[in-house]
Order: structure tokens, then sequence, then C-alpha cells
């Protein structure tokens, strides 16, 4: 699939796969917070559009169950502790990446200065896109830690864990592989607020994270295969 610009969604995925990286080499903490740690990637972010934490519950029980035991019965129980995150829809314009490159026109090519190897012509913009992300877990030691860990990480702004890039291949002639910048805005300002409203089998806490990320206009631009495999199979998973 190629298009004139490039595609927001792998903004989303790649986005996944930088929540992930704040759980890398951890091993300490509460029962809960060790077992999600022990789990497969797949099974520890997701990526769902909806509006609350609730709804994505309700979506997780019915499609991604657990099945355990309570006083002798068998119930169904989400997969806890858990990561959601989803972009909320729209966009606006960015000045992140409005120096340099940015806002004009770029040629590539195949072949530094061989003016006969142009492969495209293309504009790069930054626009800033909205995500909800929240932690649930069930009990709040699990909670503490998960947030605690996302804190730690993102806030690290001299290891730059703040700021990620988006791949992309420009399809025009021979075609050519490019990395697109993207970054988290704020990211020592955490705010995280009850998401548990009033349920008394999980506790939750969300945030509204603001990402700014270059995009490009005027070539052919596809997504790379283990970007669009990921969006195709793994419908709830950000990696």
């Amino acid at each position: 699939m190629s298009n004139e610009f490039s595609e927001l969604f792998a903004v989303d995925v790649c986005l996944g796969n930088q929540i992930l990286k704040a759980f890398k080499g951890l091993s300490g903490g509460p029962k809960e917070f060790k077992e999600f740690l022990a789990r497969p990637d797949a099974k520890k972010v997701m990526r769902h559009d909806t509006d609350s934490v609730q709804s994505f519950l309700k979506d997780y029980m019915a499609d991604a169950k657990a099945v355990a035991t309570v006083e002798g019965h068998r119930v169904n129980l989400p997969l806890l502790p858990v990561c959601w995150y989803c972009r909320k829809p729209g966009l606006a314009a960015s000045d992140v990446h409005i120096d340099g490159a940015y806002n004009r026109w770029r040629t590539f090519w195949a072949e530094p200065e061989d003016a006969e190897s142009a492969v495209a012509k293309v504009r790069m913009l930054s626009v800033a896109l909205n995500y909800d992300i929240a932690f649930v877990a069930r009990d709040k030691p699990a909670l503490d830690k998960m947030l605690l860990a996302w804190f730690s990480f993102v806030s690290d702004t001299r290891s730059l864990h703040h700021r990620f890039k988006i791949p992309f291949h420009i399809s025009s002639g021979d075609g050519i592989d490019i990395d697109l910048p993207a970054e988290i805005r704020d990211p020592k300002t955490c705010a995280f607020q009850d998401a548990t409203a009033g349920a008394s089998n999980f506790y939750a806490a969300s945030a509204t994270i603001e990402v700014h990320a270059a995009v490009l206009f005027g070539a052919a631009v596809s997504v790379v295969d283990p970007i669009r495999l990921s969006w195709a199979l793994e419908p709830w998973h950000g990696a």
C-alpha cells in the first residue's frame, strides 16, 4: 500500500514499542507486577480504540479472556496488569520539527551527490497527536509500580527516552528507507488521574500524552513490513 503522505497509524505502533521499553530490564516488585513482566510483549501493551478504561476492559474481557478459578468456580477474568492506549481522533499542526530539513522540499538520492539517482522530492511537516494511556491492575502496589516505571523512563530526557523513530519506505524509483522523528512532549510532566470509576475489582490511572511526529508529503510512501504486519495481525497490541 502506498500513498502521497505517510500514515499516522505507524506512529501509533511505534509509540506502543516505546511504552514497552519502559519495562525492559525490570524484574522486582509486587507479585502482579512480576507476572506482568514475565508475559510476552503482545500481552502487556494493548492498542485499542475506545473512549474509556471501562470500555476497553469490557472489550478486552470479551476478546482476550484469561480463565481463572475463584472459590471453585471457573470465571473469565482479564489478564491484568495491562497497559492500554489509543489515539484520539484529530490532529494539530506542530512547529517542533519546523527547522532544518523540515517544512521545505527535500530531495532524496539513492546515491549521495548523484543527481541521476534522485528517488523522490518530498516535504516534511510535523503534527501533534493526542493519546490516552492507562495502566490497569488488580492491586494498588502493582499499579504504583507501573506508573513509576513509565514516569522514570519517559522523564529521563538525558537518555532521550521521550524520542523515538518512525520507519517508512519512499517507493519512488528504486526506493529508499527513512526514519522520521517523533517525541513525547513535556515528558517530565506526569499527570495520571484515577480512572477506576467506582470499580471494585481493579484500579486504573490514565493520562493524555501529546506526541509530535514528522510526516511526509509529495511522494509515494509505504509503511515498512513489520509495522504493517503488526497493524494487521495484532489489533490489540502496540508493538
